[in-house]
């Protein structure tokens, strides 16, 4: 590729001055980054954003490591798997237009260590062998080209986006139906009722799948051979943005409203056969995704999955 597929949107900068990232909740989004021009000005047409809103700058220090050259710059390194495939590749548009050149990004740690499945997830896109620069200290870069993002977080899912993460066919057909588990995360917001629920449909013929416990490739496996996917919403259901050509029918029961307006984004770009399950789930306590959500009504929730 070139660099002029269509939307792509290119930018080129010069004397870029690359700060550090950090989380700050007296700030919404919560996070800051520094991209400075030059003469120290925060630069916010490269700063990431959600639901429009820009990252707050973070405090100017001058470089200590100066980079000559051109590189790619992708945006906020997530450590976090739904956020990493939506948000930190977002410009996996940009990063496949320019094959050769180097790549920076901006990750709360710094740190250049990839996990099992970052490392799996690139090494899927073609992109774990490429030059990966993580800013660890203030950085001047030579020239930087950037790109608007593909995804944006409560705002949009462009079709490019998704075309360029769909890697794995669909082969459906067997009639297998898969419930994607939360029983088995360790986290905060569990779902009481869940175990229950699952065991009842399992004996109906539902496999309950749990992704964590499995490699990507094989998660990706497993949807490709699955004609219907069902579950509470979670990062598990972007997996589906690496599948091509799905035809499985998707039911997600979701927790709260914000995740409606991504899931459909979503769907809408890759065509999916989903229906987004509402008001289903008794609330217990918490907000937003630490919510804490009870399953009560095991024949409302069987007859919307089997729907």
């Amino acid at each position: 590729m070139d660099g002029n597929e269509p939307g792509l949107d290119i930018r080129h900068y010069e004397d870029v001055i690359f700060g550090l990232a950090s989380r700050d909740s007296t700030v919404r989004p919560p996070f800051r980054m520094g991209v400075f021009d030059g003469n120290g000005a925060f630069n916010e047409a490269l700063v990431h954003r959600r639901r429009g809103l820009p990252f707050s700058a973070a405090n100017f220090a001058a470089p200590e490591l100066t980079l000559d050259g051109t590189f790619l710059y992708a945006g906020f390194f997530f450590d976090h798997f739904g956020h990493f495939i939506t948000e930190s590749l977002s410009r996996i548009a940009l990063l496949r237009a320019f094959p050769d050149l180097p790549i920076i990004w901006h990750r709360l740690s710094g740190s250049s260590r990839l996990s099992g499945w970052q490392s799996e997830l690139l090494d899927m896109l073609g992109l774990l062998d490429r030059t990966h620069h993580f800013i660890s200290v203030p950085t001047r870069v030579a020239r930087v080209i950037c790109s608007r993002p593909g995804f944006m977080l409560f705002s949009y899912c462009d079709t490019s986006y998704a075309d360029h993460l769909a890697t794995v066919p669909w082969s459906g057909g067997a009639g297998r139906k898969l419930w994607l588990s939360r029983s088995s995360l360790k986290q905060r917001n569990d779902v009481p009722g869940e175990a229950a629920f699952e065991e009842a449909i399992a004996a109906k013929g539902w496999e309950i799948f749990k992704p964590e416990t499995v490699s990507l490739r094989e998660q990706c496996a497993a949807y490709a051979a699955a004609d219907r996917i069902a579950g509470i919403a979670g990062s598990a259901f972007h997996g589906l943005l690496l599948m091509r050509d799905m035809k499985a029918d998707i039911r997600i029961i979701q927790r709260y409203k914000f995740q409606r307006g991504n899931f459909i984004a979503i769907a809408a770009a890759k065509d999916l056969r989903q229906k987004m399950g509402e008001d289903m789930m008794r609330h217990i306590s918490g907000s937003g995704a630490g919510g804490v959500h009870a399953i009560d009504d095991f024949d409302a929730f069987e007859a919307f999955i089997e729907s």
